[in-house]
């Protein structure tokens, strides 16, 4: 093969030998895990997109949400609304391989925290999954 060609393999067909990315959280006795799933892998990336702040990720300032950012504003149904959109457009962006089927973002006006419930399908494959992660201050 020349070397200016590339091939591409869908990733559901990937040798399940073959690590393709990195597992969430980094507690391995090495540091890292590596995962062999397609749909583990995005779901990894979903939850490092969603904790990342924008203009946290050197070269791409775009990458991540506004969501930290959000804990001390006002919660009412503008705030709810404009979080939801950005989560959803971010999400578009950055991981087109995944759907968003539902999305909730829950506050605690008491301790100043944000939850985010997300339910999505896999693409490729029409899997669903869910991840909650709780923002703080």
């Amino acid at each position: 093969m020349p070397l200016n060609q590339t091939t591409q393999t869908n990733p559901i067909n990937l040798n399940k030998n073959i690590a393709i990315g990195i597992a969430l959280p980094f507690n391995a006795p090495s540091a890292f895990r590596s995962t062999y799933d397609f749909k583990e892998q995005l779901k990894y990336n979903l939850i490092n997109l969603l904790l990342t702040s924008k203009g946290e990720r050197i070269l791409n300032p775009n990458f991540g949400t506004n969501i930290r950012r959000q804990l001390f504003n006002q919660m009412d149904s503008d705030t709810y609304a404009a979080l939801t959109e950005e989560i959803s457009d971010t999400v578009r962006i950055y991981i087109p391989q995944i759907t968003i089927e539902k999305l909730d973002v829950v506050p605690s006006y008491n301790t100043n925290t944000l939850t985010v419930n997300l339910t999505y399908r896999v693409n490729i494959s029409n899997e669903k999954d869910t991840i909650t992660i709780n923002f703080e201050e």
